[in-house]
């Protein structure tokens, strides 16, 4: 049996997680990962299986971020001068993505800040 690094196999279990969720959409990747990780092959390891929720979580406030710059500078090209009243920005945010990660708001206020 061939032990895979990390990430081989972070990325094996990610082949594996877009297999299931294309027969079962309405779930997500965590959903999709718990359903199938006792059926993983032998080559992934348990601490392999006990990384991927990690790694999901910071691809997942990773897209968060991206998310939250985009809406950002399209609030700044829509403001007259250019300035966004940011405390009235994030509430929008909370609102309107309420799963928002706390991390990625967290990370583009402590930018703005700058």
């Amino acid at each position: 049996k061939k032990l895979l690094d990390n990430w081989e196999q972070f990325d094996l279990i990610k082949k594996e997680v877009k297999k299931y969720y294309h027969e079962h959409q309405d779930l997500t990747k965590q959903q999709c990962f718990d359903a199938i990780k006792d059926d993983l092959p032998d080559s992934i390891t348990d601490k392999g299986k006990s990384i991927y929720p990690s790694l999901l979580a910071f691809e997942s406030q990773k897209e968060d971020v991206k998310m939250i710059h985009t809406e950002l500078a399209t609030s700044k090209a829509e403001a007259m001068n250019g300035k966004v009243d940011m405390d009235a920005f994030f509430r929008r945010i909370r609102q309107t993505y309420p799963d928002i990660s706390k991390g990625a708001i967290a990370f583009v206020i402590a930018g703005e800040k700058q």
